[in-house]
């Protein structure tokens, strides 16, 4: 993207935040999210998972990588059926926010996909939280999702207001420490005055020749804190 200039909140990104690449994650990337995890603090681990310690399996892993399917295998990591769609943040190669989409079947019969992002402590606030929500919505859209569901804690009061600001027409519901989010998608692409995910290009996909560094899709961003 030489000579695109980028923004965040704003005001020109630096050059270290223009290096900031999302795409997809693969099976081979599960000891880099396993010490992406461990770097976490107790915070921002509760803030995502709802547990500030948690026991890092093989299984976890597996789920948190894509479930395998980046590499062509069954929804072995998922249950009943579920599609995983598992995107990675990376700066200089190392890991600095993961999101992943877990599309299922509502009641109604309705494509749901219920979506988990979290950022390095570090890099909170700059942008690769949401980058990585547009681009996990506009991916779960094309897979003919219609309701994108989140669960965050209602203290995490950030978040909540980041998500509001980029999705207008979500809705709220609380019940007790949590507040199920849910954003129709049919109207998602129609109320983005803020940040069009029109601009944002899609994350390259696992194993493809543009896997390297300098060919990994930038991303635009206003916001990033981590979301249940």
């Amino acid at each position: 993207m030489a000579g695109d200039a980028e923004f965040v909140n704003g005001t020109q990104a630096d050059d270290r935040a223009t290096q900031i690449e999302i795409r997809q994650a693969c099976s081979s990337d599960r000891d880099a999210i396993g010490d992406f995890l461990a770097g976490l603090s107790l915070r921002t681990r509760y803030l995502r998972f709802f547990a500030g310690v948690m026991p890092v399996t093989p299984a976890m892993l597996h789920r948190l990588a894509g479930g395998g399917m980046a590499d062509g295998d069954a929804a072995s990591g998922g249950t009943g059926g579920d599609h995983i769609d598992a995107l990675l943040a990376t700066e200089d190669g190392a890991i600095i926010g993961h999101a992943m989409a877990v599309g299922t079947r509502g009641s109604s019969g309705a494509q749901v996909t219920e979506i988990g992002v979290v950022v390095a402590d570090a890099r909170q606030g700059q942008g690769v939280g949401s980058a990585l929500m547009r681009a996990l919505a506009g991916r779960a859209q094309a897979r003919g999702a219609t309701v994108i569901v989140m669960d965050v804690l209602a203290e995490n009061q950030e978040t909540l207001a980041m998500i509001t600001n980029h999705f207008p027409a979500a809705r709220h519901h609380r019940s007790g420490p949590y507040v199920t989010i849910h954003v129709p998608l049919a109207r998602y692409q129609e109320e983005q005055p803020r940040e069009p995910f029109a601009r944002t290009r899609q994350p390259q996909p696992c194993g493809q020749p543009g896997h390297d560094r300098k060919r990994h899709l930038r991303q635009r961003a206003a916001a990033g804190l981590p979301v249940g």
